[in-house]
């Protein structure tokens, strides 16, 4: 069967995440990439043999494509989106898959009338740690849950890169809230958010987000986010999370992955799960996500994050940015 052929739109961080992860599987080839910075779009494509457009439109319109991967900036997912869709290709969107709820419905409305498979790029469904902890709560083995916790704290780094056109909450508390919902099987039905802004005066966002999510059930949930982090510690991320419920409780640590690396500029502990390269060959997450990605649009799979899963995600974090402003408790829409 021959490889399906990938097009990415969006040459950034992420789009070279995708471009990396698509050169270890041997379904997918990527053979265009578009990004409004040609150079950036060259550099992705030329290791691949792809193409390389400053306009997905000219891309859309110039390759066959099965299916395109949106890399794009939060806010810029609706229109590569629908015109993907249009032209017939799969869609692989990166989370969150839209920074409005009018932008989500747009989405899944081009893939459905489109007959398009859709997949958020959620990437807490496919990291081992957070994939089983949903499993055990699932199967029951936890419970009658009553409560789950998470903390994501980054790097001043990552928020200077991405700060001007998103927040913590949008970036960081998106993937813990998706994944909470993901666990109890259920959407948030209202959020309580406070935020603080100390550090990072100058990009007008605040540095880190608490959130309080209430649900149908009575469960409740809490989110810590911040990107405050110096960028001179040891710790690069803080990640944690526990579910805690009438039979048992679980709790994840992200933070010490079992490698420890001590030599010049101190302590690191390098990436074993998400995206490391082993012997010349890419593995972990984003590897396995795109994998995934190939077995929906095979019809082998049903997509592990749908366009409901991530739309419900943006709901949450748009309430909770709302109560932010407000001081007041915000149903989730």
């Amino acid at each position: 069967m021959a490889p399906l052929r990938i097009g990415l739109i969006g040459a950034g961080f992420m789009g070279a995440r995708h471009a990396l992860s698509l050169s270890a599987v041997s379904e997918a080839q990527l053979v265009a990439v578009s990004d409004l910075d040609h150079g950036r779009a060259l550099a992705l494509a030329g290791p691949a043999g792809a193409s390389a457009y400053a306009d997905y439109q000219e891309m859309l319109a110039r390759e066959s494509l099965d299916a395109v991967i949106v890399a794009t900036s939060d806010a810029a997912h609706r229109d590569p989106c629908v015109a993907a869709a249009r032209a017939g290709a799969h869609l692989l969107v990166e989370k969150p898959l839209a920074t409005s709820l009018e932008d989500c419905d747009a989405i899944a409305a081009a893939a459905k009338e489109n007959g398009v498979k859709l997949l958020v790029g959620h990437t807490l469904r496919w990291e081992p740690r957070y994939a089983l902890a949903q499993q055990a709560a699932r199967e029951g083995r936890l419970g009658t849950i009553s409560y789950l916790y998470a903390r994501r704290n980054n790097m001043q780094a990552v928020a200077r890169r991405v700060g001007a056109s998103t927040t913590v909450a949008r970036f960081l508390a998106v993937h813990d809230i998706d994944w909470m919902q993901w666990v109890l099987g259920e959407k948030a039905q209202s959020a309580v958010a406070r935020t603080a802004r100390r550090v990072l005066t100058d990009l007008g966002t605040p540095d880190v987000y608490f959130v309080l999510l209430r649900f149908p059930s009575g469960a409740l949930a809490c989110v810590e986010a911040s990107w405050i982090l110096p960028d001179t510690g040891s710790w690069q991320r803080d990640f944690q999370a526990e579910v805690v419920g009438s039979k048992g409780s679980l709790y994840i640590s992200a933070n010490d992955q079992g490698l420890q690396l001590d030599a010049a500029g101190g302590l690191q502990f390098p990436d074993i799960l998400y995206g490391p390269t082993v012997q010349g060959i890419p593995q972990g997450v984003y590897v396995d996500e795109v994998r995934h990605f190939v077995e929906v649009i095979r019809g082998e799979a049903e997509p592990r994050c749908t366009a409901a899963d991530g739309r419900a995600a943006v709901a949450a974090v748009l309430a909770a940015e709302q109560s932010a402003v407000s001081g007041e408790e915000v149903r989730v829409g």
